[in-house]
C-alpha cells in the first residue's frame, strides 16, 4: 500500500469572526475604563474605605494605580498590533509605500 492509496485526514478549517472579536474587545475595554472611573469616584471621593493602599490602587491620578496599568497595557498592545500590521504589509510585494504610510 502506497502513501497515495492511504486515506489522509482532512485539514481542519478554522474561521474567525474578526469583526465580532474586535467589537467585543472594544466593549470590554470601554466597560473597564468606565468601571475604573466609577471605582475612583466612590472609593476616593465618596470615601467608601479608609484603607490608604486600597484608595491609592483605585486612584486614577496616580501612576501606580490599576487604571494606569490598564492604560499602559492598552498602549503596549496597540503598538504591538501596529508593528505586526506594518511587518505584514511590508513583506507583501509592491506594498512598501503603503507600509511606509
Amino acid at each position: 500500500m502506497t502513501i497515495n492509496e492511504r486515506s489522509l485526514p482532512q485539514p481542519i478549517q478554522l474561521t474567525v469572526d474578526t469583526h465580532r472579536i474586535a467589537k467585543l474587545i472594544l466593549i470590554i475595554a470601554a466597560i473597564a475604563e468606565i468601571l475604573f472611573m466609577v471605582l475612583d469616584y466612590h472609593i476616593n471621593f465618596g470615601e467608601m474605605t479608609k484603607i490608604g493602599g486600597l484608595r491609592r490602587m483605585f486612584n486614577i491620578t496616580r501612576e501606580d494605580s490599576l487604571a494606569s496599568w490598564f492604560a499602559c497595557t492598552q498602549t503596549l498592545m496597540l503598538g504591538l498590533t501596529l508593528g505586526f500590521i506594518w511587518i505584514c504589509i511590508k513583506t507583501q510585494p509592491g506594498k512598501r509605500r503603503e507600509a511606509l504610510g
